[in-house]
């Protein structure tokens, strides 16, 4: 994608590339995909203070309609440099700089103490939570803090819980949830990973990739799994018990 196009997109730019969240297998209800009685939601993008790369080969994800943005503290100069409008500023306000602050003087913001029980973006996921959303994107949700990394690629799971679905990305990787059955695309030679989240893992099924499986039980600290490949289509997922993190990106 041209990066400059990316610093035009706004809340109304029309969905591209490939599928925002994954594609559920039809007639599956697993924990991160509600079932079809569910109450439908909206869509919300949070801007974290992370890494955030608009030349990486998942920058599709933070195209919209979005019905809310909010932007997490630091994540404010994600918000200023993307042209987009927050609905809302989310945190303790320790690391947003005065000019980006600035440059969102008119949005709202909602400001928590520096000593709480949550980190600023899981009081972002609680508050998209509460506006109705189903599905959300932690765009900035990686980053040199590997343990608010970790912790992060950890909401997808507290998301599913709440029947929501979600995936975390800088831009060019990107972290979803496998609990169920899932299908994803990307180029053929990117890069795909699971790692045990929630174990047992069993009856992982891996078809579309490179290095298929079949009924693979994984166990935390298991490898076989890692630096799979997508081929020309669409790779698909089922994990019969428990829960793992799917990693996509780049091979480099």
């Amino acid at each position: 994608m041209d990066t400059d196009a990316l610093g035009a997109l706004s809340p109304g730019a029309p969905s591209q590339g490939a599928p925002l969240l994954g594609t559920p297998s039809p007639g599956v209800a697993s924990l991160g995909t509600p079932s079809s009685d569910a109450p439908a939601g909206g869509r919300v993008l949070i801007l974290a203070g992370g890494d955030l790369h608009r030349d990486g080969g998942h920058v599709h994800l933070l195209q919209g309609p979005w019905e809310h943005i909010a932007a997490v503290d630091r994540g404010a100069a994600h918000a200023v440099e993307l042209g987009l409008r927050p609905s809302v500023l989310i945190g303790d306000m320790d690391s947003i700089e005065p000019r980006h602050r600035l440059a969102l003087a008119s949005v709202p913001a909602i400001v928590h103490p520096a000593d709480k029980d949550k980190t600023d973006t899981h009081l972002a996921v609680e508050w998209a939570l509460a506006q109705g959303a189903r599905e959300i994107v932690i765009a900035g949700g990686l980053g040199n803090r590997f343990d608010h990394s970790l912790a992060n690629a950890q909401l997808l799971l507290a998301l599913a819980r709440r029947g929501a679905r979600g995936v975390i990305t800088d831009g060019r990787q990107a972290l979803y949830l496998l609990d169920g059955r899932l299908e994803l695309t990307a180029p053929p030679g990117f890069v795909l990973s699971i790692l045990a989240l929630l174990p047992p893992c069993r009856g992982l099924t891996l078809r579309g990739l490179r290095w298929e499986l079949t009924d693979y039980e994984l166990a935390p600290g298991d490898t076989r799994t890692i630096s799979n490949e997508f081929l020309d289509g669409p790779a698909r997922l089922e994990l019969r018990e428990g829960a793992a993190l799917v990693i996509t990106g780049p091979p480099v």
